[in-house]
């Protein structure tokens, strides 16, 4: 019998749509990307003529109302998830949505509590990939009992994960990028959602939040020149009481020149566990390739290097997990061979879920509003100079 057919639209085909989803569901048997909708026809006509795709759309709501597909990926702004997501769920359509859920806890919920009353539709936001190298060691071993009863945790993101902004000297000239616009971007600050979905992958949820932050550029240009107000911040403080009993120390900044790679601890009664990230070299992605655009190229690494070319890492860094128990005098490397690190598959998943063949794992509707409850509750916490309890009231 033949694969269920899955015919897919695409609303805001940016880069990671391009290089990391629409050619998986290509090589896959009875999928079709039927068309885009982009900001502009002209820019939809270059994604459909790259992967001769047949349909370019005027207008994202009439991509959702086309009935030749039957799930809509979601690759635009933060500001519009919610209500592209509600209109693709009203019209029976399965949704992926990409990569922060949205812009607040709020209308996190009203994605969630609408695909509930559609359960045989599927819904999946776009996973953090920046821990996937690691993810599967370091949740063996905490899940080992190695460390005895888990005591802290201390994650610090100095440099910039998944292209967010975090990392480096801040540049105070610079015009106010959509990441800083918080009518765009919501709580969605510095990558510390990304942060906080991988620390609960390894340890679960917090349960209360105390959180300081500081916008050191209080007012940048936009794109017309207007001066406006910075409403996001370029630093970020929490400290965490975790459901498994831990204290946490989360910190993010876009104000740390010459700072450490990122690093996380988790300290048990009985062991420490450390995770810590180098940079690897880079090399001329497929994005270069397929646009024309001039990118400086560095050598592709030899075929026994340790980066994950199937995954594009856009720091294109590698994750080592080093570990000690009482009575050792240093940290060791855990082993991590490559075939049980957990790979990206957001593509085949997606599918999968469609045709029944699997649940959806990374990540979920109900994870998502999870850390979005997170990322309100930080900025209510440092607003207000009180402790947040989750999951908000």
């Amino acid at each position: 019998m033949p694969p269920k057919p899955v015919r897919i639209g695409i609303i805001g085909a940016g880069r990671d749509i391009r290089i990391n989803l629409i050619p998986g569901w290509l090589a896959m048997d009875g999928v079709e990307v039927v068309g885009v909708c982009n900001r502009s026809r002209a820019s939809s006509q270059r994604v459909t003529d790259e992967f001769g795709i047949p349909k370019v759309y005027d207008s994202w709501q009439e991509l959702v109302a086309d009935p030749d597909t039957n799930a809509i990926c979601i690759g635009t702004f933060p500001d519009t998830h919610c209500r592209m997501t509600l209109a693709a769920l009203a019209a029976n359509k399965h949704v992926l949505c990409e990569s922060r859920m949205s812009r607040t806890a709020s209308e996190a919920r009203a994605m969630l509590h609408f695909a509930r009353t559609k359960p045989g539709l599927v819904t999946q936001v776009v996973p953090a990939p920046s821990t996937f190298q690691v993810d599967n060691v370091v949740i063996d071993y905490i899940n080992s009992g190695a460390l005895g009863k888990l005591l802290s945790i201390d994650m610090w993101v100095g440099r910039s994960i998944d292209n967010q902004l975090a990392g480096g000297f801040i540049d105070q000239e610079s015009p106010l990028d959509w990441r800083q616009d918080w009518d765009v971007h919501g709580y969605n600050a510095l990558g510390l959602g990304i942060v906080y979905e991988n620390l609960v992958r390894w340890v679960g949820p917090a349960t209360r939040v105390m959180a300081n932050s500081k916008t050191f550029v209080p007012a940048r240009h936009d794109d017309d020149g207007v001066m406006r107000a910075v409403r996001m911040p370029d630093h970020i403080d929490v400290l965490c009481d975790m459901a498994c009993g831990a204290t946490a120390h989360l910190a993010v900044s876009q104000a740390t020149g010459l700072a450490p790679y990122n690093e996380s601890w988790i300290f048990g009664a009985e062991g420490t566990l450390r995770v810590t990230s180098s940079l690897m070299t880079s090399y001329r992605d497929r994005e270069a390739e397929s646009t024309g655009i001039d990118v400086p190229s560095t050598p592709e690494p030899e075929a026994d290097s340790t980066f994950r070319d199937d995954v594009h890492y856009r720091d294109h860094h590698r994750l080592r997990v080093l570990a000690g128990k009482r009575g050792d005098t240093e940290l060791a490397e855990l082993a991590n061979p490559e075939e049980s690190q957990y790979r990206w598959r957001v593509a085949e998943e997606f599918v999968n879920a469609i045709r029944g063949l699997e649940p959806v794992t990374r990540t979920s509707f109900e994870a998502g509003v999870q850390y979005m409850e997170f990322l309100e509750g930080v900025a209510l916490s440092a607003r207000d100079g009180r402790a947040v309890h989750l999951p908000l009231a």
